[in-house]
């Protein structure tokens, strides 16, 4: 049996205009966007901001070339303590993808920055950490076909509402 891509059939379903795009459709591009993650080869160079970091026996320095999980990881659990003090980069990594798989996550489609973004968001829950926020959200890129971006925002919902953002439209009101 062949694969689907189900992003692909997403992003048709979306040029075709429909409205609504199919829960199912839905359903199956968020399952498939659960499995891509960050992109495991890229790399970012870490900001000062997040130098002095103790990971793996060893301080990380500004500027250091990065894997895009990790740097994630760094900004939002280590550094601004979104996710609570115990997160694992694993837990923060797989409290992204149950966003993704969870019904009740609304779903999204949007700018930003100028390029198209897929996004999921959930309630932070037991996920709240001491500088986190009342959402979480997760960012696909669906040229590249991966994550680009978790986080709990300050402002909530109202942080994809401006700003960087632009035409956002709601696939699937989160419950």
């Amino acid at each position: 049996m062949a694969s689907r891509d189900h992003v692909a059939i997403l992003l048709y379903a979306l040029d075709q205009r429909y409205d609504p795009v199919p829960e199912h459709v839905v359903r199956l591009a968020l399952a498939d966007i659960a499995t891509s993650g960050f992109d495991p080869a890229g790399r970012v160079e870490l900001p000062a901001s997040l130098a002095g970091q103790e990971w793996r026996g060893r301080t990380v320095a500004a500027g250091e070339p990065t894997p895009v999980a990790e740097a994630s990881y760094f900004e939002h659990v280590l550094l601004r303590a979104e996710w609570p003090e115990e997160t694992t980069l694993a837990a923060y990594l797989r409290s992204l993808r149950d966003v993704l798989l969870d019904g009740g996550s609304g779903a999204f489609i949007a700018r930003y920055q100028g390029a198209a973004r897929i996004g999921a968001v959930r309630r932070s829950g037991t996920l709240r950490g001491p500088g986190g926020g009342d959402w979480i959200v997760l960012s696909f890129d669906p040229e590249t076909r991966h994550w680009v971006a978790g986080w709990q925002p300050e402002d909530g919902l109202a942080a994809i509402a401006g700003g960087d953002w632009s035409d956002v439209s709601w696939l699937r009101i989160p419950r």
